[in-house]
């Protein structure tokens, strides 16, 4: 069973039965940690990358 699989199913453990994410956890095998973790895709874009892409650029121009 897939990673992807395994938290679908976690998931479906807990809203329609009403399981504890720990009782899940073991029944299922995925880790917690991969159950607690959101997926790469949901995470949000980073608030800060144009700040860094202008610290980078401003580093380079300006060296000690």
């Amino acid at each position: 069973m897939s990673p992807r699989a395994k938290r679908a199913a976690a998931h479906r453990l807990i809203s329609e039965l009403g399981l504890s994410e720990r009782k899940v956890c073991q029944v299922v095998e995925p880790p917690r940690s991969i159950y607690r973790r959101p997926l790469a895709i949901q995470k949000a874009a980073d608030p800060d990358a144009d700040l860094r892409t202008w610290s980078c650029t401003f580093a380079k121009e300006h060296p000690r």
